[in-house]
């Protein structure tokens, strides 16, 4: 007789498999397992549903579904990787922007609702020994597409029209007043932030770009920003 934990697991891997592999008895189980997630989706990528549709948006969702497990708990949290399956998809090749929208949403729910930290005023960053990272809630976006007028037309319910085919980097976070921000960024300063990211050190990060006096005053302007919207944490 298996104990409880067993039997859970062994519970959840038959009701995670395809229904012709399933037992029979638990197709009912799988089902209400696939459309709940296919919901959890639909809820967190809702303007993607309404760009796409019910019936195509759900297409996507069952394939990312029967491929992504759920891997925790948390079913808030499901669907992290659900841009890049989109960006890799081949039923969305002819929607090239719509792995976009997908990130810009995913990015715009994880700074409303990330972790929060104590930022740290830049003048504290600057010591040589000092360490930093971004704010929990910063996400960093590169996009292919102009999205946000698709995004706020979809938001005010107008019509769906196709981005410009911009590159774009963005970062987006969430303010000590809670408000979510979205700032462009020149590509320069998008890697200065993930070297930022990687090595836990402004002084470390500036020695890895080694940027001459124009790039500087650029990433000085740069680090203005993100302190005066507290988006610079110590580690």
């Amino acid at each position: 007789m298996p104990d409880l934990a067993t039997f859970q697991r062994n519970f959840l891997t038959n009701v995670m498999r395809p229904p012709s592999t399933a037992p029979a008895g638990l197709r009912i189980h799988h089902d209400t397992w696939l459309f709940g997630l296919i919901e959890v989706l639909g809820e967190r990528f809702r303007l993607s549903r309404l760009a796409l549709g019910e019936e195509a948006f759900n297409a996507f969702a069952r394939d990312y579904v029967q491929s992504h497990a759920l891997t925790s708990g948390d079913r808030n949290a499901y669907g992290h990787a659900f841009p890049a399956f989109l960006r890799d998809h081949p039923q969305a090749a002819s929607l090239p922007w719509l792995a976009d929208l997908a990130a810009f949403e995913s990015a715009l729910e994880h700074a409303h609702h990330g972790r929060d930290a104590e930022p740290c005023a830049l003048e504290a960053l600057l010591a040589p020994d000092a360490s930093c990272t971004l704010h929990p809630s910063v996400s960093i976006l590169r996009l292919d597409h102009d999205i946000k007028p698709l995004h706020a037309a979809l938001l005010a319910g107008g019509a769906c029209e196709t981005p410009a085919m911009v590159a774009c980097d963005l970062l987006i976070g969430r303010t000590a007043d809670d408000e979510v921000v979205s700032l462009c960024l020149a590509p320069l300063e998008a890697h200065f932030l993930k070297l930022i990211n990687t090595h836990g050190s402004l002084f470390a990060a500036l020695d890895a770009l080694d940027p001459d006096a124009a790039d500087l005053i650029l990433l000085q302007t740069l680090l203005a920003r993100l302190s005066q919207n507290s988006l610079l944490t110590s580690t």
